[in-house]
């Protein structure tokens, strides 16, 4: 009944436009404290859609509350515990609500969806099958990538793990269901590593660190001695 009563706030409220600023992105400092996170969903155009992405955002379990601002199709979302299974989940919810997520924004990293449009992108993308591809920001040494790779290859549903150090990347080949690269993300972290971005027949989900937020207040001098 809370949550209802919480969507039904949100929802009331669209002219007032109560939702956080537009998602920070390409480097730019993130304002938005833990368990907080911001999508863009670029399909959500009218309160009815709104209404169905908040609902179904609500179904993924720890969410608090949602609030939606349609002129900039973004709905700011509030979470107990921002693992990246819940980043994951969280944004299959919007996806099944047909918003056409683009980016989601934590406070740590921006998370964003570049579908190809090139007849030729989109056909190398497709021959992908369900094969993924992960850059990294850097993978140290071979002991590291091996690390990352047998940790991936732990995942139910994973044929084989390929390591590429010149090109500082893994190739995942699964045996039957594509995997979610959310559900790799949270083990390559685990493992330590950073990965850039994870390439796969759905287009390229890259992510870019968010810069910490910097304070304004300058520091009072010390007295010359």
């Amino acid at each position: 009944m809370q949550a209802q009563n919480r969507l039904a706030l949100s929802i009331a409220l669209f002219s007032m436009a109560i939702s956080a600023p537009t998602p920070k992105v390409h480097g730019q400092t993130s304002s938005l404290p833990d368990g907080r996170l911001q999508v863009v969903a670029e399909k959500m155009c009218c309160a009815g859609c709104a209404r169905k992405v908040s609902s179904q955002i609500y179904t993924v379990r720890g969410v608090r509350s949602v609030s939606v601002d349609l002129a900039t199709h973004t709905v700011s979302i509030e979470h107990g515990q921002l693992s990246a299974p819940v980043l994951g989940q969280i944004w299959n919810a919007v996806q099944v609500a047909d918003g056409g997520p683009v980016t989601m924004t934590t406070g740590e990293a921006t998370y964003r969806l570049t579908v190809p449009e090139d007849p030729k992108a989109i056909e190398a993308h497709r021959r992908m099958g369900k094969s993924q591809q992960i850059s990294f920001v850097e993978l140290k040494d071979p002991q590291q990538a091996q690390l990352v790779a047998s940790k991936l290859q732990e995942i139910t549903g994973v044929a084989k793990v390929s390591v590429d150090m010149p090109s500082q990347t893994i190739t995942v080949d699964v045996a039957d269901k594509p995997i979610s690269p959310w559900s790799m993300l949270q083990v390559i972290r685990a493992a330590g590593a950073t990965p850039a971005a994870f390439l796969g027949n759905y287009g390229t989900l890259a992510i870019e660190p968010t810069a910490p937020a910097v304070s304004n207040v300058s520091q009072p001098k010390q007295p010359l001695r």
